[in-house]
């Protein structure tokens, strides 16, 4: 997130808090100021990027916890059962983004969760290619909250892959292993 978005701050949370001790390696990493939040509201508190990495399948970040203009990525509601977020999140949001739509109707948890109980229209869920592309807006307005659910797609993952290798064997780093 730091590499295309100029960051100035960062909160962590973590359901133990006493075993948090991402905050001070990420700040040295980032060379960043780096808060371990006592909760997961203190930490979105005025944010105006929130990621969720949990495996929960409970909430874990309420929409009315949000400011106007925050962008929440859920990078670990990738199945059925996996909800980091409340349905409001994705009743607010101006744009429900996704890596692929149909994949994310059956896996994305709080997308399932939100079409299955009536309060998501699954014609509101929008491809993330076509907005990465500039071929479509991912927001409107400065004030719009924007959702988007990382289920992850294979032809994504081979695509970052060759470019991760295009750009190693271009400056010769690494080892090439037979299998």
């Amino acid at each position: 997130m730091a590499a295309v978005r100029p960051l100035t701050e960062v909160a962590v949370a973590c359901r133990h808090p006493d075993t948090c001790t991402a905050a001070a390696e990420l700040a040295r990493d980032l060379e960043l100021p780096v808060a371990a939040a006592a909760s997961a509201r203190e930490a979105v508190r005025g944010a105006q990027i929130v990621v969720t990495a949990t495996t929960s399948a409970e909430p874990v970040v309420l929409g009315a916890w949000l400011d106007p203009g925050c962008t929440v990525v859920s990078v670990g509601s990738f199945a059925p059962d996996r909800a980091e977020v409340d349905g409001e999140v994705l009743a607010r949001a101006a744009a429900v983004v996704v890596d692929d739509v149909t994949t994310a109707l059956e896996h994305a948890g709080p997308v399932v969760a939100a079409v299955r109980a009536g309060e998501l229209d699954p014609g509101r869920v929008r491809p993330l290619g076509p907005i990465v592309a500039g071929l479509a807006a991912g927001r409107r307005s400065e004030t719009d909250l924007v959702f988007y659910n990382s289920v992850g797609l294979g032809v994504q993952d081979a695509a970052a892959a060759s470019v991760i290798v295009g750009r190693a064997r271009a400056a010769g780093a690494g080892t090439l292993v037979e299998l």
